[in-house]
């Protein structure tokens, strides 16, 4: 376990240092804008950048995936092997390894999250363009005094309304220009150049967290493989010191790879877990992003003799 963790820290900072060289290079591209030192003939350029730097980000996630992956994954069958061993049906070894298959499955699998997910950063960026077109526009709406027009969006809308507000109560053109100066600054201040379902993220946070999820994975399917090649159906997961409200409850329980087995629940199926918020369906394989449970190879007669069947 101390190895697994060790790896997987090695394996996602490195993806997550990649992002955040590229998470400077962004903020330097908008930080003209934020301050409002750039002009309106800049943005193609900037969003040209900015789609480039999505392109070699895509081209990352795919390296990455394609060597952390397969090295996740060889790692955890020979940590594995042993317990599948001791919990072999029959102590001879089958020859029916499906590695590369499901290793090739886990790194395609792990690219295209990344890249689909690569695609909002370019989203977020020129959604913050957007925002400073709609912040020149309500600085010029000011200065002559005609009727202003925005465009839609979350950033360009929250601009609208406070530009709206600065001209209802008489500020003038340099005060607005200072006050959403400050703002867009603010934005890119934080370098959270990714939203996920309404949330924005910092890129070397996002990578890191991403990349432990895929690790984890690959480590499942490693186990589940190596528990096949000995002819052992039943996963039991491990326990922790502290799990959280959706693993927690999972802690000791036994599945079956097949779904076959009369007593276990299959390790396809979905569990239902009572949580503060009420109850929800965990994937034992993946109960939440970044969790460091493992499935382990087990047999009635090894739960027997640790009093647990």
């Amino acid at each position: 376990m101390h190895e697994e963790r060790k790896l997987t820290s090695k394996l996602a900072a490195d993806l997550a240092r990649d992002y955040a060289n590229h998470q400077q290079v962004l903020a330097n591209i908008l930080q003209p804008f934020a301050k409002l030192k750039a002009q309106p003939k800049d943005l193609n350029v900037a969003k040209f950048k900015i789609r480039e730097i999505v392109r070699r980000l895509d081209v990352i996630a795919v390296k990455w995936s394609r060597s952390a992956i397969a090295e996740a994954y060889k790692a955890k069958r020979a940590e594995a092997k042993p317990l599948a061993q001791k919990a072999a049906v029959f102590p001879t070894f089958k020859k029916l390894d499906p590695e590369k298959e499901n290793v090739e499955r886990l790194i395609l699998k792990a690219a295209e999250n990344l890249i689909s997910t690569n695609a909002s950063i370019e989203k977020t960026c020129s959604n913050f363009l957007m925002a400073y077109g709609t912040a020149i526009s309500g600085i010029n709406a000011v200065r002559q005094n005609k009727e202003i027009q925005f465009m839609s969006g979350d950033m360009e809308a929250e601009i609208t309304r406070k530009v709206e507000y600065y001209i209802a109560r008489g500020y003038d053109e340099g005060s607005i220009s200072r006050k959403l100066r400050d703002y867009l600054s603010e934005l890119v201040g934080g370098k959270n150049f990714i939203e996920i379902n309404g949330r924005f993220y910092e890129l070397k946070s996002w990578a890191e967290n991403m990349a432990r999820s895929e690790l984890h994975k690959s480590y499942v399917q490693a186990t589940i493989d190596e528990a096949k090649q000995y002819d052992c159906d039943l996963l039991q997961m491990s326990r922790h010191d502290s799990p959280c409200d959706l693993c927690g409850p999972l802690e000791g329980m036994v599945f079956s790879i097949s779904g076959e087995d009369e007593d276990f629940p299959p390790l396809d199926d979905t569990v239902t877990v009572d949580t503060p918020k009420g109850p929800v369906e965990i994937d034992p394989k993946f109960p939440h992003y970044q969790c460091e449970h493992n499935l382990n190879p087990v047999t009635r007669n090894i739960l027997r003799a640790a009093g647990e069947l």
